[in-house]
């Protein structure tokens, strides 16, 4: 839910992500699919299929379009974003090894990395949302860190080990054969 008010610079505040607004890593995670999918959300479906105790499906989930959330140019403006995050941006370092080396060779992730601190008590929050391959999404991922006064991990870095997690998994897909 968001409240926006009318006070220019608490709309500026809220138009930012920092007051007025309450968000899930889930419903983040929806965000960024509907942007991997040019704006188009699909229907939330959050398990893929039910078997039995011998393995037989019994229900298989199928994906179903919910509604369009922006303009198809728009996200691809925001696609366009995101890339430069995790390329040039506030993500870069956790995409690439400190000789340059990308973690997930031949993919391109699309993310936003977020930070938020509160002091008392001191908690530090980071957050990613993305996507990828960038060019032709198959995966949407969020996630939430929140760590005490000494940082162990941030978000950024929990998001790029699930995606290298799931292209070990789907070594076909996303890395164009690579």
């Amino acid at each position: 839910p968001m409240k926006i008010p009318e006070d220019r610079l608490e709309f500026a505040r809220t138009a930012a992500g920092f007051w007025h607004v309450h968000m899930s890593a889930l419903h983040g995670a929806f965000i960024a699919q509907s942007i991997a999918q040019q704006g188009a959300m699909l229907h939330p479906l959050l398990v893929d299929e039910v078997k039995d105790m011998d393995g037989q499906t019994w229900w298989t989930g199928k994906p179903r379009w919910l509604r369009r959330t922006v303009q198809k140019e728009t996200a691809e403006k925001v696609t366009s974003m995101m890339v430069n995050t995790t390329t040039k941006g506030t993500a870069r370092k956790y995409f690439k090894d400190p000789k340059g080396n990308p973690y997930l060779p031949g993919i391109t992730v699309a993310g936003k990395t977020g930070t938020l601190t509160r002091q008392k008590p001191f908690r530090a929050y980071t957050w990613f949302v993305g996507f990828a391959p960038a060019d032709d999404p198959e995966v949407a991922v969020a996630t939430l860190a929140v760590n005490k006064p000494k940082w162990k991990v941030k978000a950024a870095a929990m998001a790029r080990d699930i995606l290298r997690a799931y292209f070990k998994k789907h070594p076909s897909s996303g890395a164009k054969g690579n």
